[in-house]
């Protein structure tokens, strides 16, 4: 489900997915960045400062199979897929008596929407869940056995998040309270191993801690892009909107009907398939079971696993954004799917007489489901989310025509129809053959005196002043059928 046409679906490749690989080639070929930073910590793009550890991560992946755009993805895939085995060994070191729990748990996130649908791209969300599971794994088996290693790995690994997702900033210091505050007898039992394990993760933070100081840490947030400040001034207008947004994360249309992609005032195509939520509706009567069980059994364990799924929502909560926000809510992939697992166990549990039922149950809901998002997936999906507003495709056909037919041209130009354009020509020409021809640009840019190709959108097409003829050469399409872009050339119009 996280490699399968890897390099086709979704249909495109974005601007965020060209500058991680391009940026991982150029570590691995020179030591730098892709503006000539040493192993930076903090990697310029866009006018943005990135976060490090996927980029550094999808290294080996990239000197494995090349630059492009499957091995770019697969790095993701690779560590999102280990993310299934971390939730069984967490939930089984959390329930160690209960043996359905993590095997239930570890199903779930292996077929959940949410965490499939950026396991299968390029960007940095998927990272997030990853480090902040080995954080919990290792400070669960520190209270468990009461060794102060695990202690110590576990806020090395929670200190390590920060370098993964901007998220993260708030996510982390969150879970690490939840963890002190659930398990806080056992935690400071440590002692003087407690205070070391905070100065590690105090180490390990450092860098971050200079990008806070010198502002690199901070770009997006400073300059207002998604600040919850730059849209809500006074404090009422910013606790409503705090509160608003939060609540909007657990409302039925996000999570069982439209999810990130159809609900209200959203127009990103990018984020979920359409005509379902974040999750499964099988899910649904789990969760309400998982809800159960805390007001009938109760238990350290099951509120502590309610406590992860309440921090996921705050990261979108305090941004300027109001509705639900499927990345930046992203440990929410991995802690629905744990709620689910506790629902599944309550019930085998409770009910013993019809444990038929309950597993006939799951196999049917399971099987339907799974069979509606591949198909929704791997059929519908690409029909709808190659345009501007989805995977944004072209880039790579368009820079691959002009590579094929550079000797035949002075110049040739790429419209400006994707975000951050310029880092396509660095992805797909990484040695650089088209220098000094290639160029971001439209039809402003033609010139009599030299021989031009041009690669627009039929938007661009219909401007074209009546004295100018274009004469297209190849048209590219989306996966609808739909024109997407006009390759050609343009002169003067005779007939005029």
């Amino acid at each position: 489900m996280r490699t399968y046409n890897l390099n086709k679906v979704p249909y495109g490749f974005f601007c965020d997915e060209a500058a991680t690989g391009y940026n991982a080639y150029s570590i691995l070929k020179t030591g730098n960045d892709e503006f000539g930073d040493s192993f930076p910590v903090f990697f310029y793009s866009f006018g943005n400062n990135r976060l490090p550890l996927p980029i550094y991560m999808t290294v080996p992946f990239v000197a494995i199979f090349g630059l492009n755009e499957f091995s770019t993805r697969l790095a993701t895939a690779f560590y999102a897929s280990l993310t299934i085995p971390l939730i069984f060994i967490f939930l089984g070191a959390l329930f160690p008596k209960k043996t359905v729990t993590p095997y239930f748990g570890a199903m779930f996130l292996a077929i959940a929407p949410w965490h499939v649908h950026f396991s299968r791209t390029a960007h940095e969300y998927i990272y997030l869940p990853l480090f902040i599971l080995l954080g919990l794994i290792f400070f669960i088996h520190s209270v468990r056995r009461k060794k102060a290693k695990y202690l110590h790995l576990s806020f090395i690994n929670f200190g390590v998040a920060f370098y993964t997702y901007y998220p993260s900033y708030l996510i982390v210091p969150l879970t690490m309270g939840l963890c002190i505050m659930t398990y806080f007898k056992q935690f400071i039992s440590f002692g003087k191993n407690a205070l070391y394990a905070f100065i590690v993760f105090f180490v390990v933070s450092i860098p971050l801690i200079a990008g806070f100081i010198n502002g690199r840490a901070l770009t997006r947030w400073n300059e207002g892009q998604v600040s919850i400040f730059s849209k809500y001034k006074n404090p009422s207008d910013i606790l409503f909107k705090v509160t608003h947004s939060y609540v909007l994360h657990f409302s039925p249309t996000f999570l069982f009907t439209k999810g990130d992609i159809d609900f209200p005032g959203q127009f990103i195509t990018r984020h979920s398939v359409r005509g379902m939520g974040m999750l499964y509706l099988f899910e649904l009567p789990l969760i309400l079971s998982a809800l159960s069980s805390l007001v009938f059994k109760g238990g350290k364990s099951r509120f502590f696993i309610f406590g992860i799924l309440l921090i996921h929502p705050f990261s979108n909560a305090v941004t300027s954004t109001l509705n639900p926000y499927a990345p930046r809510s992203i440990l929410g992939s991995v802690s629905w799917p744990m709620i689910s697992a506790v629902g599944v166990s309550f019930l085998l549990e409770t009910e013993k007489y019809y444990k038929k039922i309950v597993m006939s149950f799951l196999f049917i809901g399971v099987s339907l489901c799974l069979y509606e998002y591949l198909f929704r997936y791997y059929k519908e999906y690409a029909l709808y989310s190659s345009d501007y507003w989805g995977w944004q495709y072209g880039p790579r056909e368009i820079t691959g025509y002009f590579l094929n037919h550079s000797k035949d041209y002075d110049e040739m130009f790429m419209q400006g129809k994707f975000n951050g354009v310029d880092i396509f020509f660095k992805f797909y020409d990484p040695e650089n053959k088209c220098a000094n021809k290639c160029f971001v640009g439209g039809v402003s840019e033609y010139s009599s005196a030299k021989k031009q190709l041009f690669a627009i959108d039929k938007e661009e097409l219909k401007n074209i002043p009546t004295e100018l003829l274009f004469t297209v050469n190849k048209i590219l399409y989306y996966p609808d059928n739909t024109p997407a872009f006009f390759i050609g050339t343009i002169s003067k119009n005779n007939a005029v």
